[in-house]
C-alpha cells in the first residue's frame, strides 16, 4: 500500500492516460486520497479502474473534488469498494456536472 501510495503522488503520472491495474491491491482510504490528488492535478488519464480496494466512504469522498477537475477522464470504476449509495450520487453529480461533457461512473463489477 505504501508503495503506491508513493508512486500515486509522484509527478511522473501527469501524462498517464490509463490506469487499470490498480484493481484488488487494496489501496484503502489513504490509496484511494492519494490516487483522487493525483486524478484531480492529471491532464491526460482518460480511464481509471480501482474496484476491490477498500476505499470506502471517506476516500471516495476525495473523487467528488477530483472527477469534477479532470477534463480529459471519460471513465471511472469503482466496484467493490463499500461505497455509500450518498456518496456515489456526490461522485456521479460530480461527474455530470463536468465543463469536459458526462463522466461514465461504475460503481459494479
Amino acid at each position: 500500500m505504501y508503495k503506491i501510495h508513493f508512486e500515486l503522488q509522484s509527478n511522473d503520472l501527469n501524462h498517464l492516460n490509463f490506469l487499470s491495474s490498480l484493481s484488488n491491491n487494496d489501496i484503502g482510504v489513504v490509496g484511494g486520497k492519494a490516487l483522487a490528488g493525483m486524478i484531480a492535478k492529471n491532464k491526460s488519464l482518460q480511464e481509471v479502474s480501482i474496484g476491490k480496494n477498500k476505499i470506502g466512504d471517506i476516500g471516495a469522498t476525495e473523487f467528488v473534488k477530483a472527477v469534477g477537475s479532470n477534463a480529459s477522464l471519460k471513465t471511472i470504476r469503482f466496484g467493490r469498494n463499500n461505497i455509500s449509495k450518498d456518496v456515489q450520487d456526490k461522485i456521479n453529480q460530480a461527474g455530470k456536472g463536468r465543463k469536459a461533457g458526462p463522466l461514465v461512473v461504475v460503481f459494479s463489477d
